[in-house]
């Protein structure tokens, strides 16, 4: 008959790390520091979007019926921002 294998601690496996047993205050602390972590890249990506589109609503683009009335100049200056602003995008 075969003999079975008996699986190895995990310690003995090669090619594989120990994980070591955080006690609860310490699983707490790191759970607590990545989700400040976590705070802190969300309010970072907040600000860079609100001032990208600060600079956007700061183009005055306004329509008229009459088109005489544009200024074409500042729809230009929007259109040649957007891929500076946003260039995965365009």
């Amino acid at each position: 008959m075969a003999q079975l294998l008996q699986p190895q601690p995990q310690e003995e496996r090669p090619g594989r790390r120990r994980r070591e047993r955080l006690a609860p205050q310490d699983l707490r602390a790191r759970i607590d520091e990545a989700a400040d972590l976590w705070r802190a890249r969300v309010e970072i990506a907040r600000t860079a979007a609100v001032d990208k589109l600060g600079k956007l609503v700061k183009c005055r683009t306004v329509s008229f019926n009459d088109h005489s009335l544009e200024d074409d100049a500042e729809f230009e200056k929007l259109l040649k921002m957007l891929p500076e602003l946003y260039p995965n995008v365009f």
